[in-house]
């Protein structure tokens, strides 16, 4: 071979692949201090800058990687409510936005829980509803435009705008403290309870279904405010009650007339039994089984145990028979009077 060719060819491989840097096996074995051996005077084209000028933009352009306080920051300021100034309205299920009829006014409660109610449906129940705390009727026009702050829990304004619209407030299960609280509210806010609470209303019924349970408390709600149909229900369940365990400021909420009326329901019952107990059975003909000297001591018995029962009778006793009769016609003269 010719060795001017060669040197030749070997010339202008020289020239045409110059020495480029040598590119790191992977990534694994990337490390960031290579950069700075890595030289741009070799590279046989013309970069877009030069190297004064790539120095001085690696200066200035320089990110680094966000730190998570960094991070935190950048959430923060994204977020278009501040954490701080933040507010929880609370709306009640029953009286919210898109009850029907279309809400127009706005109550609030004590504890801050909204109540969007009907304004007309409200004054058609009760024309005087809420006017103390108002100074004016409800049907202002002044009043579609502001918050009413009333001082009443939510769960007992629940029962009065359920009591004013005609519905039943049980699918919320109050308890019968809230029951009465909100009864005893109601001439606050000059609702009187007499007209609201009818034997036809919700409210009435449902005050009825806690008598068995609670014939007292409701007895004396109906007398505090003159509910005479529901007092009459509830003393029903009361003629087993010791009225002696009745303390003062029950007696004062019943007032003297529905206190009196419950004592002499109690003395009144009381005298009919012993009306009934101090007369002995009618003596009839005398039988194989029971002759005139087995009779007189079934009279003398009688008097005896009925004495006793008479004196010592009080509310709640189980009804037992005395003592067993000789014969069935003892017993007969004593069935149409059974108590």
């Amino acid at each position: 071979m010719d060795s001017r060719h060669y040197a030749q060819s070997q010339s202008y491989a020289q020239t045409a692949r110059p020495e480029y840097p040598t590119p790191p096996p992977s990534f694994a074995h990337y490390r960031s201090s290579d950069l700075d051996f890595v030289s741009y005077d070799s590279f046989p084209f013309s970069s877009p800058a030069s190297k004064d000028s790539y120095t001085q933009s690696s200066q200035t352009l320089s990110v680094s990687s966000p730190t998570q306080s960094d991070r935190l920051a950048i959430g923060t300021a994204g977020l278009t409510i501040d954490d701080e100034q933040e507010t929880v309205v609370s709306i009640s299920t029953a009286f919210n936005p898109n009850a029907i009829p279309i809400p127009d006014t706005l109550l609030s409660s004590s504890d801050e829980v909204i109540f969007y109610v009907h304004a007309q449906t409200i004054v058609e129940a009760c024309p005087t509803a809420f006017q103390p705390p108002l100074s004016a009727p409800l049907s202002d026009a002044r009043f579609r435009e502001q918050i009413i702050q009333l001082d009443a829990p939510s769960k007992e304004l629940n029962v009065i705008l359920h009591t004013l619209y005609g519905n039943s407030p049980a699918a919320h299960s109050p308890d019968l403290a809230t029951l009465i609280g909100a009864v005893d509210r109601m001439p606050l806010y000059t609702i009187p309870p007499k007209t609201v609470l009818v034997p036809t209303s919700p409210l009435y019924n449902l005050l009825l279904s806690q008598t068995p349970l609670y014939p007292l408390d409701i007895y004396a709600l109906a007398a505090h405010h003159g509910l005479h149909q529901l007092a009459v229900s509830a003393s029903s369940h009361l003629l087993s009650y010791d009225v002696g365990s009745i303390t003062d400021d029950m007696a004062l909420r019943m007032g003297a007339i529905y206190l009196k009326k419950l004592l002499l329901l109690h003395v009144g019952r009381f005298s009919a039994l012993k009306a009934i107990l101090l007369h002995p059975p009618h003596p009839h003909p005398p039988t194989r089984q029971c002759n005139f000297q087995d009779q007189r001591q079934l009279t003398r018995a009688w008097a005896l145990t009925s004495a006793y029962f008479a004196w010592e009778s009080r509310p709640g006793m189980l009804h037992i028979p005395l003592f067993p009769y000789p014969t069935k016609s003892c017993s007969r003269p004593l069935n149409p009077r059974h108590v």
